[in-house]
């Protein structure tokens, strides 16, 4: 993602940047952060899986790089938003959340999830779900499924929000929303915080 649709923008845009890849072995977030504070970069973009994501934001806190809206986190981020204890250091960073919050009331699709499953729904799993039937729906109404099958049946109402296909990039766009986290840990979209 970073190299085919960030980096390229970021060029054209004369923005001037720096990457730093961490693998599923990588340890040294000391070291990361020390590079963090040295670059002192006005947004810091982290997409990485949740266990490394916590790691990481943890170690930046203790060097007090987290300020607000300065760190942009992907949407792994959102397991450690539904964890019991919301960690300590998450109210300033913006990230990825899709529209369909976990936190909310019991709906019919989480009722099921749990009869069948026996454990708690995720975006994940409401992602999943929305695909399935997007691609069944492309199939029963052009009986094939190609991109062009899938994206004539959007906007589409899944479970995870509103799917609309960005045509361009082939992207789904608009299930996703820029949000943070109020004093209270709910989610709260930028746009209405900002308010």
């Amino acid at each position: 993602l970073f190299s085919s649709d960030i980096e390229p923008y970021l060029k054209q845009n004369h923005i001037e940047f720096k990457r730093e890849n961490i693998g599923w072995t990588f340890t040294d977030y000391r070291t990361l952060s020390q590079k963090i504070e040295q670059y002192n970069p006005d947004l810091i973009l982290i997409n990485a899986f949740s266990g490394q994501m916590i790691k990481l934001l943890s170690m930046m806190h203790e060097y007090n790089l987290i300020k607000k809206h300065n760190v942009y986190a992907g949407l792994d981020f959102l397991d450690l938003v539904y964890e019991k204890e919301i960690p300590y250091f998450t109210k300033n960073i913006v990230f990825t959340a899709t529209q369909f919050d976990l936190s909310d009331k019991d709906n019919e699709f989480k009722t099921q999830y749990r009869k069948v499953y026996k454990e708690e729904p995720t975006y994940i799993s409401a992602y999943g779900y929305d695909t399935g039937r997007l691609i069944v729906k492309a199939f029963a109404n052009n009986k094939k499924v190609d991109i062009k099958s899938v994206i004539a049946e959007t906007p589409y109402q899944g479970i995870s929000g509103n799917i609309q296909m960005d045509l361009n990039t082939r992207d789904l766009k608009s299930t996703l929303i820029s949000a943070t986290l109020d004093e209270d840990g709910k989610i709260i979209t930028v746009e209405s915080e900002e308010k």
